[in-house]
């Protein structure tokens, strides 16, 4: 489903999400636990919140500090269950929400919440848990948040909120993680958190804190996770954080430290995680973490470690997770390693090394994950590998690996995730892999498999499972399912599947998302997703779908998003859509749409979201959409729409971004959107709007992100 980011900078984000994770999120599988366990909410509670859009799952702060939101299958005993919504909740919807009489958490990351629609919120005093990344809250909603009392864990992730916002955090007494990275704080707001005198965890990823904010964090005697990537921290600032006796994980990635100022860090006698990715720490700097005999989880990915200072991190026994990605270590390095008996996860992507180190690492035992992607080793050295019993993990990416090295890891019965992308394995291999009956994902990617031969794993219950393009047909998809265990979300986008392929998906009862972008179905294949009646979200876009096929979707009555975007659709097609009342997401973007279409989509009040990009609507249409009260994304870029529509726009009192790219615009329209003060983004690149009408527009709305 092709759901846009609002505002720009995407790819900066998933870019910084990276590296605030620490990496790849490579870590251990989790193991499910007993449903037994699971602490749940009353069934009337949970189905209310799902009628209202909600999804129901479980919330867990994984290994690398983010909140994770879990499905029924992969949630762990001491999870905490909880909603997610995918856009915002409509107008006073959670108000009329049954509030759990239980412990409970809320997922709304990167949906369009705003500070006012969090008085809502602010009701639920059960509320353990709340992320807001990626979203557009203010200091102004912060003052609504401090009413959680039982607020355990907060994400700002990538929020617009300031020093000055954080003063009202400070009546969140209970309050333990708190997130604030790719934020406006700096070394004057961290005086207000010194009041948070319960917080474990505090990630400052990202800001714009220098080493004279540090000093206020000693008072934080009680903090144990601590993030400062991304940031200007130097040594210096490192001989505070000697103070905090009591961290556990600290994380330097991508600061300018130096090997100098690690030996502060040697007073730190409780830490058992710390991250250098990108540092310029070297051998030498590595001597100075010897005496952290409490470490478990290390991470020098991209650093100039070689293998002599591997000999200093033999002194560290308890060392359980080691990550050397992209470093010149060698094949003599990895001998030193041998002496971490307690070593379960290892990282050598990028590594130098070849077949002669697996001998090595065959002595390590108690390994769990491994990863040798992009390295020079073959098949031969596999072999050495199937002493490793308790491999859940292997990532084999970009190796030389072919079918004949397969058998070697036939003997790894508790493998569950293997990754073979881009190497030379064809079909004739797969009937080794069937012997791993424990497998969960298992990706072959950029691999020679056909369609054919995905047969042969057709005995394995898989999660997940990436094939190659040319295997992405009618026979590849029968086999795909096949070997899969029954998915809630499937991603079919380009492939070469038609109407018949659509056959195999009618026993998919749980299915709640289906992707179908770019797919070679018609109107004819419609009516086989019509017994697919939990399907929430449907993308159509780039088919060959027409007004024939759409009363066929009328009977999913539970879609919620629904993309239509580069189809053959006319306005005629508009009417069937009306049935469809819980829609709150439409794509009609490329279509053959006009104003008189407009006319039917005034039924769908429950419409948040609308894409009429380079349709054929002018300012005539835009009447009609003034009766969709509850729309807060419109976009309209590549129209004609004139200055004399923006008048009808200013209707839309709960619009939060609009596109209008590429319209023949005016400065002389832009009075019109002094209205629309809930408006946080603006694009008008490609307009005759100029810069003197935008700034006077920004001090209309100083609230709203403008883009021209």
């Amino acid at each position: 489903m092709q759901r846009r980011l609002p505002l720009a900078g995407v790819w900066f984000g998933l870019v910084v999400a990276f590296l605030l994770s620490e990496g790849s999120g490579r870590g251990q599988p989790n193991e499910p636990a007993g449903k037994a366990k699971l602490r749940r909410l009353p069934q009337e509670v949970v189905q209310r919140w799902r009628a209202a859009g909600a999804e129901a799952g479980w919330l867990r702060v994984n290994e690398y500090g983010f909140i994770q939101f879990l499905e029924e299958q992969e949630a762990q005993a001491g999870d905490l269950p909880g909603f997610r919504f995918r856009t915002r909740p409509g107008d006073g919807v959670v108000g009329k929400l049954p509030a759990p009489g239980a412990p409970f958490g809320l997922d709304l990351r990167g949906s369009t919440i705003t500070d006012t629609r969090l008085k809502e919120i602010a009701q639920l005093q059960n509320l353990q848990s709340l992320n807001l990344m990626k979203t557009r809250i203010t200091d102004a909603g912060l003052k609504e948040i401090a009413q959680l009392k039982n607020l355990h864990t907060l994400n700002l992730w990538g929020t617009r909120i300031s020093d000055t916002g954080l003063k009202k955090l400070i009546e969140l007494k209970n309050l333990q993680w708190l997130s604030l990275s790719l934020t406006q704080i700096t070394d004057a707001g961290l005086k207000e958190l010194v009041h948070l005198q319960n917080l474990q965890t505090l990630d400052l990823s990202g800001t714009k804190i220098t080493d004279a904010g540090l000093k206020e964090l000693t008072q934080l005697q009680n903090l144990q996770w601590l993030s400062l990537s991304l940031t200007q921290i130097t040594n210096a600032g490192l001989k505070e954080l000697a103070q905090l006796q009591n961290l556990q994980a600290l994380s330097l990635s991508f600061t300018p430290i130096t090997d100098a100022g690690l030996q502060h860090l040697a007073k730190l006698q409780k830490l058992q995680t710390l991250y250098l990715f990108g540092t310029k720490i070297t051998d030498a700097g590595l001597k100075h973490l010897t005496p952290l005999q409490n470490l478990q989880w290390l991470d020098l990915h991209s650093t100039r470690i070689t293998d002599a200072g591997l000999q200093h991190l033999t002194h560290l026994k308890n060392l359980q997770t080691l990550n050397l990605d992209d470093t010149p270590i060698t094949d003599a390095g990895l001998r030193e390693l041998t002496h971490l008996q307690n070593l379960q996860t290892l990282n050598l992507c990028g590594t130098p090394i070849t077949d002669a180190a697996l001998k090595h690492l065959a002595k390590l035992q108690n390994l769990q994950t491994l990863d040798l992607s992009f390295t020079p080793i073959t098949d031969a050295g596999l072999q050495h590998l199937a002493k490793l019993q308790n491999l859940q993990t292997l990532y084999l990416f970009g190796t030389q690996i072919t079918d004949a090295g397969l058998k070697h890891l036939t003997p790894l019965q508790n493998l569950q995730e293997l990754y073979l992308s881009r190497t030379r394995i064809t079909d004739a291999g797969l009937k080794e892999l069937t012997q791993l009956k424990n497998l969960q994902r298992l990706k072959l990617g950029g691999t020679q498999i056909t369609d054919v031969g995905l047969r042969e794993l057709s005995g394995l219950k898989l999660r997940e499972l990436i094939i190659p393009d040319e295997a992405q047909t009618n026979l590849g998809l029968k086999h795909y399912l096949a070997a899969m265990q029954p998915p809630t979300r499937l991603s079919l986008s380009g492939w070469k599947i038609t109407d018949t392929g659509l056959k195999e998906l009618t026993q998919l009862k749980n299915l709640l998302e289906l992707d179908l972008g770019s797919t070679k179905i018609t109107d004819a294949g419609l009516k086989e997703l019509t017994q697919l009646q939990n399907l929430q979200w449907l993308d159509l876009s780039g088919t060959k779908i027409t007004d024939a096929g759409l009363p066929h979707l009328v009977q999913l009555q539970n879609l919620q998003g629904l993309n239509l975007g580069s189809t053959k659709i006319t306005d005629t097609g508009l009417k069937e859509l009306t049935q469809l009342q819980n829609l709150q997401a439409l794509w009609l973007d490329n279509t053959r749409i006009t104003d008189t279409g407009l006319k039917e989509l005034t039924q769908l009040q429950n419409l948040q979201a609308l894409w009429l990009d380079s349709t054929r609507i002018t300012d005539a249409g835009l009447k009609e959409l003034t009766q969709l009260q509850n729309l807060q994304l419109l976009y309209l870029s590549r129209t004609k729409i004139t200055d004399t529509g923006l008048k009808e726009l200013a209707q839309l009192q709960n619009l939060q971004e609009l596109d209008l790219k590429r319209t023949p615009i005016t400065d002389a329209g832009l009075p019109h959107l002094v209205q629309l003060q809930n408006l946080q983004g603006l694009y008008l690149y490609g307009t005759r709007v100029t810069v003197a009408g935008v700034r006077e527009l920004r001090k209309a709305l100083p609230g709203c992100i403008i883009l021209r």
